[in-house]
């Protein structure tokens, strides 16, 4: 069926198909109420095909900025967060203090004595108060390093004593620690041995002064020989160990020497022996 400016015209199939039939007239007053409506029905639908061939007007989605003004609550909120994630976390009250103590205790020296003091201690006291403290733990593991270090060296110099001692203190806080076990089986094979350290005169070995050297490398030789003992010597660089290898020959005669070589600032010879 469609509109025509008369009524409606009937396209309905049968045995005359396509053949328009007019409806019977209609009064005069219903065909003038009709007409401006079917024309004002006509003027809109060609203002509706003209606007759809016209690009629609941009909304808040084509305008710049719309992504944030668009965003959900929980899209907004994550780059605050993230910030808030990534700044540094403020340290409780008075861990800035005993950092400080720990530093200068650190470099005092006093690693694990004396009580309440020490370096060990006041690391234990940040991490009681800020237990993430990356500074505390570091500072724990630096005194328990210097701790081995410094027990070694009195073991090397025959004081077996302080060299358990800094081990005892060094394991009340790190009794499983590897690197305390083995430094205590070390002092304790050293212990069964005798064992003595004859220190240098630097000057004297940088200007291979054999005669100044002499009496000690002569003293170094006779307790080597008579105990049985092992050489190590210790320098700065190779050479210079070699060459007091060769003075210690000299001095030895038709004795065999043997002897080990290790670096080290200050020139040295150890010597140990199975008691």
């Amino acid at each position: 069926m469609r509109l025509s400016l008369y009524g409606i015209e009937s396209l309905r199939g049968g045995q005359h198909a396509g053949i328009q039939r007019p409806l019977p007239a209609r009064p005069r007053l219903r065909a003038c109420i009709l007409l401006p409506l079917l024309l004002a029905m006509t003027a809109c639908a060609n203002k509706g095909e003209e606007a759809a061939g016209q690009p629609a007007a941009p909304g808040i989605e084509d305008r710049p900025g719309a992504a944030s003004l668009n965003a959900s609550p929980a899209e907004s909120s994550v780059a605050p967060a993230a910030r808030q994630a990534d700044a540094p976390q403020p340290q409780p009250e008075g861990v800035a203090a005993l950092l400080e103590q720990a530093r200068w205790a650190l470099d005092a020296g006093r690693l694990t004595h004396p009580p309440r003091y020490n370096a060990r201690e006041y690391y234990q006291q940040v991490l009681q108060l800020h237990p993430t403290s990356r500074e505390a733990r570091e500072g724990l593991q630096i005194v328990l390093d210097r701790s081995i270090e410094l027990s070694l060296e009195a073991a090397h110099q025959g004081n077996f004593k302080r060299a358990e001692l800094l081990l005892t203190r060094a394991g009340r806080f790190a009794l499983n620690d590897p690197g305390i076990r083995g430094a205590r089986e070390y002092v304790h094979r050293m212990s069964r041995q005798g064992r003595r350290t004859f220190p240098l005169p630097a000057e004297a070995v940088r200007a291979r002064d054999a005669d100044a050297l002499a009496p000690q490398l002569k003293q170094i030789v006779r307790h080597a020989v008579e105990d049985g003992a092992t050489i190590e010597i210790l320098t700065a660089d190779d050479l210079q160990a070699l060459w007091l290898f060769d003075q210690l020959r000299q001095h030895a005669g038709k004795e065999a020497l043997h002897a080990t070589i290790h670096d080290a600032q200050e020139p040295e010879v150890r010597l140990t022996w199975r008691r």
